[in-house]
């Protein structure tokens, strides 16, 4: 028999409240510390209470800022108070922060996540790399436009939209953002050695790769995750 989840209320270090659910509590307050970058005390808990985490998250929704966080001024307190902790004897930790303060925090939340779910998709292509793409040393177009999609992503911290194209001949890159198409030629990077050596960040990128290109293209991606994750 599995054991019950526990409904918790907590607040962080901007006075935003978040209501959740979970079987380890000190666990799951270290990640979400660590996933949003942020210092959390507990409120209430409630014991065996879990299942009822969507009907309280649904009833609060008009405070919702951002994922499961709400708004922490007084109106909302009061609500969250008189239905799942002391009413008007519940202790609130933190105070809410500036609107300033709250709007940066939610910025570098958004990068961070929008960091982790991009090393999660370039994670995927390259063990399939590794694994599954042909590596005779041969040219591969659609690889070579999805390492440019990546590189770019990374490099400019957005994700856009982007097409592979054939322009003259001459095999492209179509970037749109807003109304602005951009072209740009598209290395050969899993054929070419000196375009492969483009797929590293430029301060970890060797001066000379004694092996295939192929292998360069992985080894520059894993090193341009690890840069980005580094980052946030």
């Amino acid at each position: 028999m599995s054991r019950m989840s526990h409904l918790y209320i907590i607040q962080n270090h901007l006075g935003l409240i978040k209501i959740g659910k979970t079987r380890q509590l000190k666990i799951r307050l270290g990640r979400i510390e660590r996933d949003d970058l942020c210092t959390v005390q507990l409120v209430s808990l409630h014991q065996d209470k879990g299942d009822e985490e969507q009907k309280y998250l649904s009833h609060f929704e008009p405070y919702r800022l951002v994922g499961e966080w709400l708004d922490g001024h007084d109106r909302a307190r009061k609500d969250i108070a008189d239905h799942l902790c002391s009413g008007p004897a519940t202790q609130w930790p933190f105070q809410p922060a500036s609107d300033s303060k709250i709007a940066k925090w939610l910025d570098e939340v958004e990068a961070k996540r929008s960091a982790i779910s991009k090393a999660k998709l370039s994670q995927r292509f390259i063990r399939k790399m590794e694994n599954f793409y042909e590596r005779d040393g041969s040219w591969n177009l659609h690889c070579d436009w999805k390492i440019g999609q990546i590189i770019w992503e990374y490099d400019e911290e957005h994700s856009y939209q982007t097409i592979p194209q054939k322009i003259d001949s001459i095999d492209t890159t179509l970037v749109s953002f807003g109304d602005v198409d951009l072209r740009f030629p598209l290395p050969k990077f899993t054929a070419n050695i000196s375009d492969a050596l483009l797929t590293w960040p430029e301060s970890e990128r060797p001066q000379r790769w004694s092996g295939t290109a192929w292998d360069c293209c992985i080894e520059g991606l894993k090193a341009r995750r690890n840069n980005m994750l580094s980052r946030h």
